[in-house]
């Protein structure tokens, strides 16, 4: 929440936002991410809301799974939960950096710090190069751990203890030429699933992916298509069908376009674009995949979580728009 910019907060706003929270109630939705204030309400009427305060508000207000968001520690999240002021802690920045981050909170081991410059870019730096702590967590003391040889999250993905599970199965990890994409749709050939490698565009990175897993022992498939049309969604899940039979075990929905530009510098033109492909092309490509999901398959939709970072600054760009118009 923020005191100023185009979602502002303050003692009139807020009966909004505890009746739309009660309204929650009414619907059958897995949970609400509630993302603490990073405001300094001090000395104002919303000073309350500072700290836990939000959760201690709101919490009251929804019977639901509540998973709390935002500067999490260790420490705050147990205090969360033990109190009933949340039933899960998200922790976004710290896991990036800490792809062992249960481990190192079961063991006390310092954790690595985020590397801001690489934060939501759009390659494998930031993602898959952070140290991981090497060895098991029955060693014998904490800061033996912290200072283990350092393995990389994809390294650490690669452990069969992690996703042995995968093994034979079937995954389509969408926008899968590059970055997060590309990254995921490789761990997840390496754990042993056979990977539908999808793109719009970058043919020859895709076709690069699939050929490195293909000499690694691995299998997968690449498939084309263009989810900002309005068949794209069908298209792309019609190729899958070919592929995979009756059956798809892991769809990664990773796909998504941006425009490097603050709103004043987006067209209707422009939102038109980023809506069909971050928002309607996913939603479609679910609804015609539905049939192909069974007990046990899984959907990962990876987006962009900013807005409340960038909320109540001239230069609010399109992601954090996105993010607050359609929870994406």
């Amino acid at each position: 929440m923020n005191i100023s910019g185009p979602f502002v907060a303050n003692a009139d706003t807020l009966p909004d936002m505890e009746y739309v929270i009660k309204k929650l109630n009414d619907y059958d939705q897995a949970h609400l991410l509630m993302m603490g204030a990073t405001t300094d309400f001090t000395g104002g009427p919303l000073e309350h809301l500072a700290g836990d305060g939000m959760f201690q508000h709101f919490r009251p207000l929804y019977n639901g799974h509540l998973i709390a968001n935002v500067d999490m520690t260790q420490e705050r999240g147990n205090r969360l939960i033990k109190t009933g002021l949340a039933d899960s802690i998200a922790f976004g920045r710290p896991f990036i950096a800490n792809p062992d981050l249960p481990e190192r909170f079961l063991t006390g081991a310092t954790l690595n710090q985020i590397s801001w410059p690489t934060v939501y870019a759009s390659g494998p730096e930031g993602y898959t190069d952070y140290p991981a702590m090497r060895g098991s967590s029955t060693d014998e003391d904490s800061p033996k751990r912290a200072r283990r040889q350092p393995r990389t999250t994809t390294e650490l993905i690669k452990g069969v203890t992690l996703m042995a599970s995968l093994t034979n199965k079937m995954a389509l990890v969408t926008g899968a030429s590059r970055g997060i994409g590309r990254a995921t749709a490789s761990a997840l050939a390496d754990a042993g699933a056979h990977v539908l490698v999808h793109y719009g565009r970058s043919a020859q990175e895709a076709e690069s992916l699939v050929a490195s897993i293909r000499s690694k022992g691995g299998r997968a498939d690449a498939i084309m298509a263009d989810l900002g049309t309005p068949d794209g969604a069908t298209l792309l899940a019609k190729g899958v069908r070919s592929i995979v039979g009756e059956r798809l075990d892991v769809l990664v929905s990773n796909a998504g376009i941006s425009k490097a530009a603050t709103v004043k510098g987006h067209t209707v033109e422009d939102f038109v674009n980023l809506f069909a492909t971050n928002v309607r092309g996913p939603f479609f490509l679910v609804q015609q995949l539905l049939s192909l999901f069974g007990e046990g398959s899984s959907i990962i939709v990876i987006s962009f979580v900013v807005a409340h970072a960038v909320v109540g600054k001239p230069g609010l760009d399109n992601h954090s728009i996105l993010a607050g118009l359609c929870g994406c």
